[in-house]
């Protein structure tokens, strides 16, 4: 049972009376609403920083499992400059290519090419029938040691199956 026990200014004491003492009478245990919700005001807070904690804590950890290197071939192209770059230079705005050939006249072409699928392609059953892919190569020509040519392109799926890459 909790009783009123007095009025303090504009706070009011109320105890639950929670045991007998040996003359037969009850021992108070004070109850102070505003002090609980306080209390629980803290623990919410409390709970809240640990909820935020976890999620970040778990949102790091997915961010360490991609191991796919992600390609930006559209602006790192841009930093070749025929007659002026080197190969060193390309090797190290484009990294490795995906394909090096001779070329009859002395000199090397390198290609780099990267697969853009939509968001919806990633849908299972689905993804491959309302999902599309572009590809993205570029086609970088050597004279000696010096970029001659650089060639930019975004191909569909049908241009790309069609041997775009020997374009």
């Amino acid at each position: 049972m909790t009783y009123l026990l007095k009025k303090a200014g504009d706070r009011y004491i109320f105890a639950t009376f929670i045991a007998t003492g040996p003359a037969g009478y009850t021992l108070p245990y004070p109850y102070k609403p505003a002090e609980m919700y306080q209390r629980r005001k803290w623990m919410h807070k409390k709970l809240y920083v640990i909820a935020v904690a976890v999620c970040l804590t778990f949102l790091m950890g997915m961010t360490g499992c991609a191991k796919k290197k992600v390609r930006h071939l559209a602006s790192d192209v841009c930093l070749v400059t025929p007659e002026i770059t080197t190969k060193e230079q390309v090797l190290s705005y484009l990294g490795q290519p995906d394909e090096k050939s001779e070329m009859a006249e002395g000199g090397e072409t390198w290609i780099y090419y990267d697969v853009k699928k939509s968001a919806m392609s990633g849908t299972p059953y689905i993804g491959n029938k309302i999902g599309d892919k572009k590809y993205e190569m570029v086609k970088v020509t050597f004279g000696g040691n010096i970029v001659q040519t650089c060639v930019y392109r975004l191909l569909s799926e049908e241009e790309f199956t069609e041997g775009g890459l020997a374009k």
